[in-house]
């Protein structure tokens, strides 16, 4: 997947309870060009309402998004979190600018 850094894309994603959440996209400039993140860090805050105040998963590029290529962002993260319906954002801290936002819905299995 690209992801248009401009844009500020909408992505909602379907994510299985306690798998590894492995989202991966490249990040690109408007005209296409690679846009450069090797010296920037990566935020994703995970909530459970928009407006809550504190965040139920945060993850950063120190630890669960790695950044290759200068502009291939790939996730790497077990999350164990309720079958629910959460708000997500990934923001470029060093830059103050959001990529991309939107719903994460967490499913699991129903037969025991």
């Amino acid at each position: 997947m690209e992801i248009d850094i401009r844009k500020q894309e909408n992505v909602n994603i379907r994510y299985k309870n306690g798998s590894v959440f492995d989202l991966s996209f490249r990040l690109k400039k408007d005209d296409g060009s690679v846009y450069d993140l090797s010296s920037d860090t990566l935020r994703m805050d995970i909530k459970k309402n928009r407006d809550d105040s504190s965040y139920v998963y945060r993850l950063t590029s120190a630890t669960e998004i790695t950044i290759s290529d200068t502009n291939l962002v790939t996730f790497s993260k077990v999350l164990n979190l309720p079958n629910d319906t959460y708000y997500y954002d990934l923001k470029i801290t060093t830059d103050n600018y959001f990529i991309m936002g939107g719903l994460i819905k967490v499913e699991r299995n129903v037969t025991t």
